[in-house]
């Protein structure tokens, strides 16, 4: 499977570079489109056929006279789903030509409702945009973009329609994430999907950015060997943190103003240990129920290691910031610069931020993987953070099939076209600085995995977001965990029996 996905991915990248022409410098769309008009006046006849690679199972005929199917969309994030013509970036101009080649296959209209929605202060308008929309039975949109973890919320509500058993959507297509169904469905429903259809997921995937040279200069050696024989792990993380600092203003403190070892870049960089260490909050049970089960020898240690990395190993630091917090973006940057300038080894990151925050940069710089918690752990894991996109139906959708057949459509032709001018081109041509760091982007797409708590956390009491931040920040977290038990349990349990009545 992963030599025909590999063949896949190739035959779509020399497809794309045809169509899309030369690797220009990034541009950045117009994310102001008219919620009202959404209309775009598009060239179809610019549209490429489409590939060979992977078909849908769409039946051939399907023709819906020119009708509307309208997506709303959080415009800082504009570019990874949408433009309105092509800008000469491979990227954006693979965007633009899939979009067409639906457009022109389905006899449909691809509009975009853009509203801001990303940053801190603009998540709670931008639900209370949807909510009131669903509420006033209008036409704003049929899907709606909405970050992955507030989807529950939306299921909960009743505000969005069941996916499963949708006469079009066909989960088990590699342009949905692996194990959508299997995973996020609960008493068979699943009110949100994610995958292909935005790079969003990939753009928010959990990496470890690092500068060869500082590691050179540190005489550590190669850090690629070490992820290669199994052994990146957060020991390792801890013991070539410390040979890479120095107390600069000697405060006995280790902060931005140092010379670091390894820098948790964002508070929410530090989710990703959820997953590359492997920690299962909630398991199914008997009846395919979940049911909370953090709390033993294992998951009490991962705590404590994690504390030790950023409370007690010399060149650690958590900055406790986020780039979605107006007030901490100065702060956030200049971390950033502090990275470029050299004087910080590892940094946490989404895959992104290379071409978001590197893209400048003179010296070259290396990708990783979250480390493992122990050599005994088999695989390295990754997540994407929880602010990623996914697309919800809304319950006021006037032609469900309609919308559900352009969802299908278009997510199989972005894994066609648009993910592989991303991480193929892109991000592995354009940004990867060396061979090495391609073959992790690989490892990295490879091990990405969904994590339930971490998707369902707003639904479920907050057991990542809040609890799992307060048990890595306690040097002793075991009475901690203990004393939140009943708590977590009982709001997943009030969730669930929602779930199970909702008849949607």
């Amino acid at each position: 499977m992963k030599k025909l996905t590999s063949i896949i991915l190739l035959l779509a990248l020399l497809l794309t570079c045809t169509a899309c022409g030369g690797d220009t410098d990034s541009g950045t769309p117009d994310a102001d489109i008219s919620p009202e008009s959404g209309e775009a006046a598009r060239d179809t006849t610019a549209a490429e056929p489409e590939s060979t690679a992977l078909k849908d199972n769409l039946p051939d005929g399907l023709d819906f006279s020119g009708k509307k199917v309208t997506f709303l969309y959080r415009s800082e994030l504009l570019e990874e789903f949408y433009t309105e013509e092509a800008t000469g970036d491979i990227v954006e101009d693979a965007i633009y030509q899939s979009i067409l080649s639906v457009e022109e296959r389905l006899g449909a209209e691809i509009v975009c409702n853009a509203q801001p929605g990303h940053m801190l202060a603009a998540r709670a308008p931008y639900k209370k945009y949807i909510v009131n929309s669903i509420m006033a039975d209008d036409d704003s949109f049929d899907w709606a973009d909405v970050m992955i973890a507030n989807a529950g919320q939306y299921m909960q509500d009743g505000y969005c329609m069941n996916l499963l058993g949708h006469k079009y959507l066909d989960f088990e297509m590699p342009w949905y994430a692996g194990g959508l169904e299997d995973s996020m469905a609960l008493y068979g429903k699943l009110c949100f999907l994610t995958g292909s259809v935005s790079l969003g997921s990939l753009k928010n995937t959990y990496c470890i950015y690092f500068n060869p040279q500082t590691a050179e200069n540190y005489g550590i050696g190669d850090l690629y060997a070490i992820v290669d024989a199994g052994d990146w792990t957060l020991d390792k993380v801890m013991e070539i943190s410390e040979k890479a600092s120095q107390d600069v203003n000697g405060d006995g403190k280790w902060d931005g103003e140092d010379k670091l070892g390894f820098l948790s870049h964002n508070y929410n960089h530090l989710y990703g240990f959820i997953g590359s260490c492997d920690i299962r909050m909630f398991e199914k049970d008997a009846d395919g129920i979940y049911r909370y089960v953090f709390g033993s020898e294992r998951d009490v240690s991962v705590c404590e290691k994690l504390y030790k990395l950023f409370h007690g190993t010399p060149g650690a630091f958590d900055c406790n910031l986020s780039d979605t917090t107006e007030s901490e973006v100065p702060a956030f940057n200049a971390l950033t610069g502090s990275f470029i300038e050299g004087n910080i080894l590892m940094m946490t990151a989404q895959l992104d931020e290379a071409v978001a925050y590197l893209r400048d940069m003179d010296d070259p710089y290396g990708l990783l993987p979250f480390p493992k918690y122990d050599d005994k752990q088999e695989d390295y894991i990754t997540i994407s953070r929880c602010a990623h996109n996914s697309f919800i139906l809304a319950a006021t959708c006037n032609d469900p099939d309609m919308a559900g057949a352009v969802m299908e459509a278009l997510s199989a032709s972005n894994y066609d076209k648009v993910f592989p001018a991303y991480f193929e081109t892109a991000m592995k041509v354009k940004y990867a600085r060396d061979l090495d760091s391609a073959r992790m982007l690989d490892l990295l797409r490879s091990s990405t995995v969904m994590n339930f708590e971490y998707i369902y956390n707003y639904s479920i009491g907050n057991p990542t977001i809040d609890l799992f931040l307060r048990y890595i920040r306690t040097e002793n977290p075991s009475s901690l965990i203990e004393a939140s038990r009943d708590k977590i349990t009982a709001t997943t349990e009030k969730y669930f029996s929602i779930i199970e009545a909702l008849e949607i």
